[in-house]
C-alpha cells in the first residue's frame, strides 16, 4: 500500500459517539484500521462547539497510543471572534504573532489549513525573510472532482517540504450522491443544517450533478461505488505522496471500517482511472478555481495568552490552523 497516513476526522465525534462504549468501540475500530491521528478542535462538534465530551477530553489520547492534533488554539480561550481572511492584515504581524505563540506555548510543529495559493506563498515568504519557524503540514481539500489544489497549492508545499493532508475527500458527502439525488435529509447538505446553506452554494451546479451522474454510471459499470472510487482515487492515483495523510472523517464506526475497507482494495481499475480523469477534465473550467474559503481567529486576550498579545499587537492567531497538540508534558491542554 502507498505511505500516506490515515487520519480520523472527528468533527461528528461529540454527536455521534456519546457513551463510554461507542467511544471504546471507536478506539477499537481505530487501533484496528493502524490510525493513529485524530483530528479534531475546539469548534468541534460543529453543531455543539466546546460541549462536554469532546473529542480531547473523552479519549485521553495520550493514555491510548493516539496523537492528537488540535486546532484553533483549542482550550485556550473560551472567547473570541472570527473573521474571512482579508488581504489587508498586515501579514508580517500576522506571522510574527503565530512565532511568538508556538515559541512561548513550547510547540514542536504547527500547521495551517484553507490559505489560498497566493497568501499562502505570501506568508511563506515573510517566514523565509524573517527567520520565522514554517508550518509542517497544511490541510485542505483534494478531491477526485476537484484536482486544482494539487496544480496550485502543491507545487508551493512542495518547494517548502510541507506535508499535504487532504480532507473532504468525498466533496462533505456530495460524492454520496445525497444532494444531486433528492436524499439529503440528515446530511450536511439539508436545509436545517447550519452549514447546508454553504454547502448547497459551494456544490450547488449543473455541472457538478452531471458529473456525479456520469461517476456513478462508470463506477457502476465497475461494481464500485463512487465513494470506493474517490477513497482508492485519492490514496493511490492523486499526487499525495510520501507523508502526506488523508482524513476519514466518520459519523459511525461501520463508516470508519468502509473507509478503510475501500482503500485496502488497491488502485482502480485503469480505465476506470482513465474515465474518472476525464470527467475532472470536463470540471476544470468550472472548478479549477475552487479553494475553501479561509479563517482568521482573533482571540480577544486568551486566557495565559496575554502576554502573546501585547508582543504581537494582539494577534495570537491560528490561521484556521491546527497546532500539533505535542507540548511538554506539563503544558498539555487535555
Amino acid at each position: 500500500m502507498s505511505s500516506l497516513k490515515l487520519i480520523f476526522g472527528a468533527a461528528l465525534f461529540s454527536m455521534s459517539f456519546l457513551n463510554p462504549q461507542e467511544v471504546q468501540g471507536v478506539l477499537n475500530s481505530l487501533k484496528e484500521s493502524h490510525i493513529t491521528h485524530p483530528d479534531t478542535a475546539g469548534d468541534i462538534p460543529r453543531l455543539l462547539p466546546g460541549a462536554p465530551g469532546s473529542l480531547s477530553e473523552r479519549l485521553k489520547p495520550q493514555d491510548k497510543g493516539l496523537r492528537l492534533t488540535l486546532r484553533f488554539l483549542c482550550r485556550l480561550s473560551t472567547k473570541g471572534a472570527i473573521w474571512s481572511a482579508a488581504r489587508w492584515y498586515d501579514w508580517l504581524k500576522l506571522a510574527c504573532g503565530v512565532w511568538v505563540s508556538i515559541s512561548l506555548m513550547q510547540v514542536l510543529w504547527f500547521g495551517i489549513s484553507n490559505f489560498q495559493p497566493d497568501l499562502l506563498q505570501k506568508f511563506l515568504a515573510i517566514c523565509d525573510a524573517s527567520g520565522y519557524v514554517k508550518p509542517s503540514i497544511y490541510q485542505g481539500d483534494y478531491i477526485a472532482i476537484n484536482h486544482g489544489m494539487g496544480k496550485k497549492l502543491l507545487p508551493i508545499v512542495r518547494k517548502y517540504e510541507i506535508a499535504y493532508n487532504a480532507c473532504r475527500v468525498l466533496a462533505s458527502g456530495f460524492l454520496c450522491g445525497k444532494f444531486t439525488h433528492p436524499t439529503d435529509e440528515g446530511t450536511l447538505f439539508s436545509a436545517d443544517n447550519p452549514l447546508g446553506g454553504f454547502m448547497r452554494e459551494l456544490h450547488d451546479q449543473d455541472v457538478l450533478d452531471t458529473a456525479l451522474k456520469r461517476s456513478e454510471e462508470v463506477t457502476e459499470a465497475f461494481g464500485v461505488t463512487t465513494i470506493d472510487a474517490a477513497l482508492r482515487w485519492a490514496y493511490y492515483h492523486s499526487a499525495l505522496a510520501e507523508n502526506d495523510g488523508i482524513i476519514l472523517g466518520a459519523s459511525s464506526i461501520a463508516q470508519i471500517e468502509s473507509k478503510v475497507e475501500s482503500i485496502g482494495r488497491g488502485p482502480l481499475p485503469e480505465e476506470l482511472l482513465r474515465i474518472s480523469n476525464g470527467i475532472w477534465k470536463g470540471l476544470e473550467p468550472s472548478r479549477g478555481d475552487v479553494i475553501r474559503h479561509i479563517l482568521i481567529y482573533n482571540w480577544n486576550r486568551p486566557t495565559g495568552l496575554s502576554h502573546v498579545i501585547s508582543i504581537a499587537d494582539k494577534y495570537a492567531l491560528s490561521f484556521d490552523s491546527y497546532l500539533e497538540a505535542n507540548y511538554c508534558d506539563q503544558q498539555n491542554q487535555f
